[in-house]
């Protein structure tokens, strides 16, 4: 061989490109699904419909790679149909292929219904039965709030400007921005804004004022996205774009690192096996030079190494992936809430396991018929309540629903606040703000562990605040030998024994102990278990006025240590 300086080169310049792949392996993505959702119809003619798909994405695919926005249609109502996908301006064009390519294989499984919607950081595509182009703002619309730490006030102030700006100046900028902005102090925002190319400016306009507003209630979090139908939002505490223009992103020249991270495909794997193979047999097989020779036998080693650790990565990458879904329950269920239009955070599993410590029994406030409810911290000092869920079946999901679906949409002083959910293959938990000291902390047992928003909710909280002004302790701060028992549940027991008056403060000063006693009664009928057997305010007012009224025998009271089911 006469070249024999020209295998090494080769072989550098090859293994240069192996390592690029796994350096950056644990880079960001862009590519990662925020949310997918596909419709509930399904359409008349399936072969015809899935055909009609599977040609198109092939069409655009190239459409992608130049112009980074592509859409077709094909057929015959009521089955024709509308196939759209657009990346972001910031990405390259081998990015957004890559890209197009990953959210293409997710919004096949929608089939055969008339069509989804899947959304990254990168991209976006929907399919759907009807023209659906000109649409900006829609019912089916999401966001996405980080259930990372919260930020400080200055944070949130800069945020909500930065977003506000960015609506204000991408229409007018090809419907595409990336903004950023700095203290002195060191806190910084980053945002990206872009509307779908169907749009015109002011219908783009529009789309990013709705958007830039939605995003706005996701503060103080770190992070918000805002999914509509015809634009994207995006603030985040750290720069996420690819952009390269000055005082709009990151600074020029950066190499788009998660771009080889995404495009290092099994398929390369391969062709890199292949290549290996191909060296060694033409420059050690062959008899060549000599130098050339332990040149090759070095290299072509270290370029065997490198593949085998790429190798792993995948595999490794694989094995977290069925990890982390098992099976498919958990993701249908967030599918199904996606359906719905509900707004949540999503938490991390792992977030509320150290968040409970693994679920420490020390952990747990109660247990009711909905499931157990445990106390956590997370990780920024914030304290909160998780109800983990004990499903049955179609029916116990769809309680799951409507509990997300109610105390998401309900705001009262006092209702304890919601804050998101978790779903696994095997658990569903959901989050809400946890009230220490509070006086309405009473509440928070009898609406977690029972799983019902009634207008009944202000009796029960009364009752226990006359059970604590009779009995002179805060329910919040009761103690008592027996698990789970609460100061309601205590004055229960005693009513039944007969032996209420051990409640009443002895500090109390002339008392009539039939007048407390009666007191006692009222309390107790307040926070009976079934809602529907509570009285009403004015009830309760004409039960305290009129001595005269009989009053009803009161049922059990939630937590009860009869109720648990241990």
């Amino acid at each position: 061989m006469e070249t024999p300086l020209l295998l090494p080169l080769t072989i550098l310049v090859f293994f240069f490109f192996l390592t690029l792949c796994p350096y950056h392996a644990h880079a960001q993505s862009r590519f990662d699904v925020i949310a997918r959702s596909c419709r509930h119809a399904n359409v008349q003619d399936r072969d015809r419909y899935s055909r009609a798909y599977w040609k198109m994405r092939n069409e655009m695919l190239d459409e992608m790679s130049r112009e980074k926005f592509s859409f077709k249609e094909a057929g015959d109502p009521p089955d024709r149909l509308y196939l759209f996908s657009q990346c972001m301006d910031d990405l390259s064009q081998s990015e957004c292929r890559s890209c197009y390519r990953k959210l293409d294989d997710l919004l096949s499984y929608c089939l055969p219904s008339t069509g989804g919607r899947v959304y990254s950081d990168g991209c976006f595509i929907r399919a759907e039965n009807y023209s659906f182009y000109r649409e900006n703002i829609t019912p089916d619309d999401l966001k996405r709030c980080s259930d990372g730490k919260e930020q400080e006030k200055e944070y949130t102030t800069m945020t909500s400007n930065l977003v506000v700006q960015m609506a204000l100046k991408a229409p007018a900028r090809g419907g595409f921005i990336v903004m950023q902005e700095k203290l002195p102090s060191g806190v910084a925002v980053y945002g990206l804004a872009s509307c779908w190319k169907t749009l015109d400016q002011e219908m783009c306009s529009a789309c990013l004022a709705n958007a830039a507003s939605t995003s706005i209630s996701c503060l103080p979090s770190s992070q918000g996205r805002v999914l509509n139908a015809g634009c994207f939002l995006r603030y985040a505490d750290y720069d996420f774009s690819n952009d390269g223009r000055k005082g709009e992103g990151r600074a020029a020249g950066l190499v788009h690192f998660t771009a080889l991270h995404e495009t290092c495909t099994l398929e390369d794997l391969s062709s890199s096996f292949y290549f290996i193979l191909f060296i060694y047999l033409l420059f050690v097989e062959e008899g060549g030079d000599t130098v050339a020779k332990y040149v090759a036998y070095v290299f072509v080693a270290i370029a065997v190494c490198s593949l085998a650790i790429l190798i792993g990565y995948y595999v490794g990458k694989s094995a977290c992936k069925l990890s982390s879904h098992p099976n498919k329950e958990g993701p249908e269920m967030e599918m199904s809430i996606l359906k719905r239009n509900l707004q949540f955070i999503q938490f991390k599993y792992s977030t509320l396991v150290k968040a409970t410590d693994d679920f420490n029994e020390s952990r747990k406030l109660g247990q009711g018929g909905y499931g157990e409810v445990y106390k956590g911290t997370l990780p920024d000092g914030r304290e909160i309540a998780i109800k983990r869920m004990i499903l049955s079946g179609k029916h116990g999901t769809e309680d799951v629903y409507n509990e997300m679906d109610v105390i998401s949409r309900a705001q009262h002083k006092n209702l304890v606040r919601f804050l998101g959910c978790c779903f696994t293959s095997a658990e569903s938990f959901l989050i809400y703000e946890y009230l220490p000291n509070g006086t309405i902390s009473y509440n928070l047992f009898e609406y977690l562990a029972e799983g019902r928003l009634t207008e009944k909710v202000d009796t029960y909280s009364f009752g226990v605040l006359v059970l604590e002004i009779v009995s002179g302790i805060a329910n919040s701060k009761f103690e008592s030998a027996e698990t789970f028992e609460t100061l309601v549940g205590h004055a229960w027991k005693h009513f039944q024994s007969n032996t209420a008056s051990e409640i009443i403060d002895e500090s109390m000063e002339g008392r009539d102990d039939e007048e407390i006693l009666r007191v006692v009664q009222v309390g107790l009928l307040c926070t009976q278990e079934l809602p529907s057997l509570r009285p009403s305010m004015t009830e309760v007012t004409k039960m305290l006025k009129q001595k005269n009224v009989e009053l009803p025998a009161p049922s059990k009271p939630p937590f009860t240590v009869a109720s648990f089911s241990l």
